[in-house]
């Protein structure tokens, strides 16, 4: 690795201007994030070959700065504005969205981290956060750790490194789900018609086993209050109608999750046809059990 970008993963983007620092100044935080960090190969910065940093973690500003030599000012990294709550999660993950690498630094462990040349490289491939996709252990990779016996023992196994590294990233999956869900509370019924969300539980299943959805569908709920009317737009005339539905559903290791859905009914000129499925949103929002089962 060339520079410093390379180094941790794209993730470093800009420098601060402190007073005079070294990599001997003891930093302490509240995550015992701080402290000095031993790196699993020399990487070359600005010309220095480098072998550990200093992270100091500011805790107000969500920024980590980074020291790589006695006296120079240090690169920053800053974490995204749920780094409280994803670290109550599942631990800490720092990254910049902006950056066109896509770039992440993720602890796989308490005083362990490693830096990935991407997302391309390693990532979480479904909504279910349960199919892990690890290219390439040896491509663009660091390991950073406290403990400089530990970060030889994963940088030197790559069956525990990819391990860890899995772990982190199902975390990590699983975090970003519950940022949805507070995005995204679970929607209040909206129109009463048991018959309808029978129908449209049936149709529902249908279509997820036609899919090869590997959720299991567990009810279906109205969310709109009423139907919305499909019209001809040349003459007016009525051709259907949709409504939107909450489809509530567990997937393979039994967490569950509902998703917007939209079934349809088609219109002969006297009488709305059978009910049948007509989409989904794709945005699939996990839930607590007992919070999911409330409207069945």
């Amino acid at each position: 690795m060339k520079n410093l970008t390379l180094f941790i993963a794209g993730v470093l983007f800009s420098a601060t201007l402190f007073a005079q620092s070294n990599l001997e100044k003891v930093f302490k935080d509240g995550y015992n994030i701080s402290g000095v960090y031993h790196l699993s190969k020399t990487v070359t910065i600005y010309d220095q070959s480098v072998t550990q940093v200093n992270f100091e973690f500011l805790e107000g500003s969500n920024k980590l700065n980074v020291y790589y030599d006695a006296s120079s000012s240090p690169f920053y990294i800053e974490t995204n504005s749920t780094f409280k709550r994803y670290y109550q999660t599942c631990g800490v993950f720092f990254e910049n969205a902006s950056n066109p690498f896509g770039g992440r630094l993720m602890q796989l462990e308490e005083g362990v981290f490693i830096a990935l040349a991407g997302e391309s490289n390693a990532y979480v491939s479904n909504g279910n956060c349960d199919n892990f996709v690890f290219k390439d252990p040896n491509n663009e990779i660091v390991i950073l750790g406290k403990n400089k016996d530990r970060v030889k023992e994963i940088a030197e196994n790559s069956d525990l490194l990819k391990k860890l590294t899995e772990e982190s990233a199902i975390r990590y999956c699983q975090a970003l789900k519950c940022v949805l869900a507070g995005k995204y509370p679970f929607p209040d019924p909206g129109m009463k018609d048991a018959k309808l969300s029978a129908e449209a539980l049936v149709v529902v299943q249908a279509h997820a086993t036609t899919a090869g959805w590997t959720q299991k569908i567990e009810y279906c709920y109205i969310k709109n209050k009423e139907w919305t009317i499909i019209t001809d737009k040349a003459t007016g005339a009525i051709k259907g109608r949709t409504i939107r539905m909450i489809a509530v559903m567990k997937n393979a290791n039994g967490a569950c999750q509902w998703e917007e859905v939209e079934v349809k009914q088609d219109y002969n000129g006297s009488a709305y046809g059978k009910t049948y499925y007509s989409g989904n949103t794709q945005a699939i929002i996990t839930i607590d059990c007992a919070e999911a089962m409330k409207h069945k």
